[in-house]
């Protein structure tokens, strides 16, 4: 008699959904359509309240577009079974050794494979790090 095997899914976690670990997305369902098929459960980490959208047109808002023109998901795309976005959700350490991410809130989530895709931060001239906000705005390049 022969037994199904039950193969686990591989756990993909990716740090970041700002427009590089949103590119990466796009790339991984167009190779893999069907997660759960391909064996892959993928948690999205995004910091921000909000989905992937478009950082270089953001200054368009104040002209007129709205939060769903710059955005750069389109509609469903994590409605598919094997994909979670995680909004607000910073992450505080990672634990390589163990394979582990700790977020700010003390929650832990395991990975057997870790994307980053962070982004930039804005560069800063060593004269004025010690100024706090709102005094120091910073932009991205």
């Amino acid at each position: 008699m022969a037994h199904a095997t039950h193969k686990t899914p591989r756990k993909l976690l990716v740090i970041g959904n700002g427009m590089v670990g949103h590119r990466y997305l796009e790339e991984l369902v167009k190779r893999h359509p069907d997660l759960p098929a391909a064996g892959l459960e993928v948690t999205v980490l995004g910091e921000e309240p909000r989905p992937a959208y478009d950082r270089v047109h953001l200054s368009e808002f104040f002209s007129g577009r709205s939060a769903d023109d710059l955005s750069l998901v389109p509609p469903g795309f994590y409605d598919r079974p094997g994909l979670t976005l995680r909004l607000n959700a910073r992450v505080q350490s990672i634990e390589r050794r163990n394979h582990t991410v700790m977020l700010a809130d003390g929650e832990v989530l395991d990975y057997d494979k870790l994307v980053l895709a962070t982004g930039s931060a804005p560069f800063v001239p060593v004269s004025y790090t010690h100024l706090t906000l709102p005094r120091l705005l910073t932009c991205r390049s």
